[in-house]
């Protein structure tokens, strides 16, 4: 959308997002998934949605939220630039991530697997697993 301000962006994508199913925005916006995925509610991609891929057959709730980039590098622009902190996140198929969980950068979640409600995975998580808490752990 060139010639556009940030904000008429911003206004576009909402009215878009509101307008169309939470699958069909999480496809156009660039998030990669396999078929089968099942969106409950509000979700937030983060800012390099592309770099997003989940598996089959995923259940993500409201309030779950992917955190591809680390803002807190802002603070060494000064010295470095082009600094950038940027990891993809990979969520294998049969998964299931509970509500206002945040799922960070970097982490691989395999197949089969239950997120708990509220949960920040800040590491892997191997399949047939349950991980809950925070920072979330395999129980």
């Amino acid at each position: 959308m060139p010639g556009l301000t940030n904000v008429t962006r911003s206004i576009m994508r909402k009215l878009w997002k509101k307008t169309h199913s939470p699958v069909e925005y999480a496809r156009r916006i660039g998030v990669n998934f396999g078929e089968g995925l099942h969106i409950y509610g509000d979700v937030r991609w983060s800012t390099e949605p592309w770099i997003i891929t989940l598996g089959r057959n995923c259940h993500i709730t409201d309030g779950v939220r992917f955190l591809t980039h680390d803002g807190g590098v802002l603070l060494f622009r000064d010295e470095v630039p082009d600094l950038e902190l940027t990891r993809p996140i990979t969520i294998g198929d049969n998964v299931y991530i509970g509500t206002a969980s945040m799922i960070m950068g970097g982490v691989t979640i395999g197949d089969d697997v239950i997120i708990g409600a509220g949960s920040i995975v800040t590491r892997d998580i191997p399949s047939n697993s349950l991980a809950v808490g925070a920072p979330a752990r395999v129980i």
